[in-house]
């Protein structure tokens, strides 16, 4: 979060630069502070023993992604079928261009689109 100099001269608060901390003024309420501190000591973190069930759990999690790798490398060998694209509904040269000046001045999207200005000088080439 970026702090401005107008939002701190507004509100009477000024920066401690040396000591890297924000100095709230007196007359603002002190600001709450939500956060839990846990204190763990190291060696404790390094040398806690290990659930057992937790571990079971660990070690299903892993026999299970192995098998979910061997499926994946058996399914890799199976023949893969590409489809083909579906064909359109309508053909560019069978869009009334007339309505779909009318459904654009409509929705307010202008007068004209470069799209519509490339189509109607196509068909007055043609």
């Amino acid at each position: 979060m970026i702090l401005g100099q107008k939002w701190m001269s507004y509100l009477g608060v000024s920066l401690d630069v040396r000591q890297r901390r924000i100095v709230w003024p007196e007359t603002l309420p002190p600001t709450p502070w939500f956060a839990k501190e846990i204190s763990i000591p190291i060696k404790d973190l390094f040398n806690r023993p290990r659930n057992p069930r937790h571990q079971e759990d660990i070690v299903q999690r892993d026999r299970n992604s192995v098998i979910r790798e061997i499926v994946t490398l058996d399914l890799l060998q199976t023949k893969i079928q590409i489809l083909q694209r579906p064909k359109a509904l309508v053909q560019p040269s069978q869009v009334d261009h007339s309505q779909l000046r009318k459904v654009y001045r409509r929705l307010g999207l202008g007068k004209r689109i470069e799209l519509l200005d490339c189509k109607d000088n196509l068909q007055k080439m043609e």
